[in-house]
């Protein structure tokens, strides 16, 4: 059995992300993003990220049968001469923070929850002990207001922020379930024939996710972050529209 290190990252979306369920819903939302299906936070499933990363290595930094490539994630799906698997182990991407609207001309805050950095700790400390967990505030030490409540703390995140709002769980709940919507337009012969919606997590938000490496390849592991990190990555649907447009950082 293979021996893995654990390597976290931090995604920061610079445009909205729409990361579709795939699922058929017959509600006022025509496409929603993909959820937990336990807690119902917005989150990026391992395969997707892990087929955007892909993506992205094989269109800006190298070709699609690049032997690099096959070792980071294996054989392309359509090449069924020569199956094999990559060597990454991609998690998904679980959300660190997303922007929630002040009140009063107060500026827009950066907010998370003590469920989603409890979500954080959990995780990392069943994959790597070595990982810092994020000590959680006590008391509060502002009455800041925003449309959703008071903030009770602002905190700050290593690769997240300085001046991060801290909200309730429940409050933060209530953020998650109003994600911004965006109504669409279906054309044809450039008449509008059908509007549709779409719901977004909104630019700004940031994500956090792990890859395990084995033991016995952690020598290409910083070739690896150096292009990861390099330029944007493209998450999600909607490209042509500037949607998904994501920065990767190391934690």
């Amino acid at each position: 059995m293979k021996k893995y290190k654990i390597f976290p990252y931090c995604i920061e979306s610079l445009t909205n992300l729409h990361v579709g369920s795939g699922s058929d819903n017959f509600g006022i939302v025509d496409k929603e993003v993909q959820r937990d299906q336990v807690d119902y936070v917005p989150i990026i499933h391992a395969s997707s990220l892990k087929g955007a990363i892909r993506e992205y290595f094989e269109n800006c930094i190298y070709t699609l049968k690049d032997p690099i490539v096959i070792k980071y994630f294996g054989s392309d799906k359509n090449d069924q001469n020569n199956l094999s698997q990559g060597e990454l182990r991609f998690f998904e991407a679980c959300l660190f923070a997303i922007p929630v609207r002040g009140i009063g001309g107060v500026s827009d805050y950066l907010g998370t929850s003590e469920k989603l950095l409890i979500s954080y700790n959990k995780k990392a400390t069943s994959l790597d002990s070595v990982i810092t967990n994020i000590n959680l505030p006590t008391g509060s030490n502002t009455n800041a207001q925003t449309e959703y409540g008071n903030v009770s703390h602002f905190v700050q995140l290593t690769s997240v922020g300085d001046n991060v709002a801290y909200f309730p769980t429940d409050k933060m709940e209530s953020v998650l379930k109003n994600l911004p919507i965006i109504a669409r337009n279906s054309l044809e012969n450039g008449q509008s024939e059908n509007l549709w919606y779409e719901e977004v997590v909104p630019r700004g938000s940031k994500f956090y996710f792990f890859i395990a490496v084995p033991d016995s390849c952690t020598d290409y592991i910083s070739a690896f972050e150096s292009k990861l990190i390099e330029d944007v990555v493209q998450i999600g649907a909607n490209a042509t529209i500037g949607y998904g447009y994501c920065k990767i950082s190391k934690m």
